[in-house]
């Protein structure tokens, strides 16, 4: 026994007695953490004569000196007790304990939400604050989140992702240089095998776009392009279309080696003025020819 428990139970002397129960016990210490039946938080007392070998969940007496020191000075046989659950309780009523089965460690916040849970068994820690606020941060150093699997973030609102310089997304098999989306401070760059975008409306605004590719395809049930001035530059080009109607304010200009317009049906050129020029011959071929 404590020297300073025996020292002060000799001054006990009538002092009133209450209930309590053991919450922890601290042998080394000689003393118990314990929970008077009136009070919200559990109190520290010494062990007198006679009160060793307490366990968790037994009933007890404690009596309280003229300095304020609390003793237990009784305690209740415990031969009938089921054998505790091993639990640790702060003065705050926090608490660490064992699942009913011995194979989970929990810790519990004051109001009884689960703040940590380790089940060896199921290979699952679970981390989670019941209220307010969780913050991982490091003032010179990196922070790693590694998973062999799946890495899931899911927020009830919105997730918000910032960086000083760069953030940078890829999935890149073993061996290929796969998927990538960087967003820079001056460029967003976007990398992969196939890039797919699915939208009802999409918007695309730049004061300066550039493409190239080996192939384009494009299908529209509709398209409009409004631009002050258009160049197109191609080794070939093909046009197919049921009808094809044309209004030019100014000149219709075309400049080519060879020109030749093929109509099935017919061909009809009109102006309030027609010139025709030619260098060499100019020859009008048909069964009837009419002028004038």
């Amino acid at each position: 026994m404590n020297h300073a428990a025996e020292t002060f139970s000799t001054a006990l002397g009538t002092a009133a007695v209450q209930p309590a129960r053991v919450v922890a016990v601290l042998p080394a210490n000689a003393g118990a953490w314990v929970q008077p039946a009136r009070e919200t938080a559990p109190t520290w007392a010494l062990c007198t004569v006679g009160c060793q070998g307490l366990v968790p969940g037994q009933d007890v007496l404690l009596a309280e000196d003229a300095t304020g020191s609390v003793y237990i000075v009784g305690a209740l046989p415990c031969a009938d007790l089921e054998e505790p659950r091993p639990t640790l309780r702060a003065p705050s009523g926090a608490r660490a304990e064992l699942s009913e089965d011995g194979t989970t460690l929990r810790v519990l916040s004051p109001g009884g939400d689960l703040v940590f849970e380790y089940d060896p068994a199921a290979n699952r820690t679970v981390c989670r604050v019941p209220r307010g606020d969780l913050q991982l941060a490091t003032d010179d150093g990196d922070i790693d989140l590694c998973s062999g699997r799946d890495l899931r973030l899911t927020a009830g609102r919105a997730v918000h992702v910032h960086a000083e310089s760069a953030i940078e997304l890829g999935a890149s098999p073993l061996g290929s240089l796969g998927a990538l989306l960087r967003l820079g401070r001056d460029l967003l760059h976007l990398r992969g095998p196939t890039v797919r975008l699915e939208a009802e409306r999409a918007d695309l605004t730049a004061t300066h776009l550039s493409c190239q590719g080996q192939s384009a395809t494009g299908r529209f049930t509709s398209a409009r392009v409004i631009a002050e001035r258009i160049e197109t530059w191609t080794g070939e080009l093909v046009s197919r279309a049921r009808e094809v109607h044309q209004v030019v304010e100014g000149l219709w200009n075309v400049k080519a080696d060879r020109l030749r317009a093929v109509a099935r049906t017919g061909l009809r050129l009109g102006g309030r003025k027609v010139h025709v020029a030619a260098d060499e011959d100019v020859k009008v071929k048909g069964k009837k020819i009419s002028l004038g």
